[in-house]
């Protein structure tokens, strides 16, 4: 077998153990996110406990909010070596395809879960009071709401950050909810729903690089 092919099978097993990896991270993701709920809930009760206990619990949040983060961008960073090797360029290995009802869309959702962007096509403000925003990837969940009375000029492309973003808050273009960080896997869905949570808008992404064309390759490399 000669140096390309050898590279290739490198590769493949890489991608294979990355995917693995994403996998179980992932999963640990899903008991953190659990995790930092059951916190929150217990800091919502904090008129009806001790100062203490809501300073301990407050503190335990901080902590698996931050092994989340790490957590997270360990992926990234994993994610960022294997395309580098590969040489691919990560905007022509997505698919990515959406639609409505109406003029609001979700115009973009970020590969790596830095944001998601809603568009008023229409010449009209639109009312978004106790719509939801729900974006799903690997078994992960994160939604945010609006809250009553919001509104979406005619025109503005609004970008929702992840808390991780470090982008700070501009109420007409730029919204960080606090604590909370959009998923990203192979498969990404955003949906936007109204207030009676019906999907109004949606947008999937679709990562089109697979092991199979690594394998196919390997085939044909090994047949001369």
């Amino acid at each position: 077998m000669d140096s390309k092919s050898l590279q290739l099978r490198e590769l493949a097993i890489e991608n294979a153990l990355l995917q693995r990896r994403n996998a179980r991270l992932q999963e640990t993701n899903v008991g953190l996110n659990r995790r930092i709920e059951e916190l929150e809930g217990m800091l919502r009760l904090s008129n009806e406990v001790g100062d203490s206990r809501v300073r301990v619990a407050r503190q335990a949040r901080d902590i698996w909010i931050q092994e989340r983060d790490d957590r997270i961008a360990e992926l990234e960073l994993e994610n960022e070596k294997l395309t580098s090797r590969l040489g691919l360029n990560s905007a022509q290995m997505w698919t990515s395809t959406g639609g409505g009802m109406g003029d609001l869309i979700i115009e973009e959702q970020d590969f790596e879960g830095k944001f998601i962007r809603i568009y008023n096509k229409g010449d009209e403000p639109f009312s978004v009071g106790n719509w939801v925003v729900r974006s799903t990837a690997g078994g992960l969940e994160t939604k945010v709401k609006f809250k009553p009375g919001s509104e979406i000029a005619p025109g503005v492309h609004l970008t929702i950050w992840s808390s991780n973003a470090n982008i700070e808050y501009e109420p007409s273009e730029n919204f960080v909810f606090k604590y909370k960080i959009w998923p990203h896997d192979r498969c990404i869905r955003t949906e936007l729903l109204n207030s009676a949570g019906e999907v109004f808008a949606w947008r999937e992404c679709v990562f089109n690089q697979n092991l199979n064309a690594v394998k196919e390759e390997l085939k044909e490399e090994e047949k001369q």
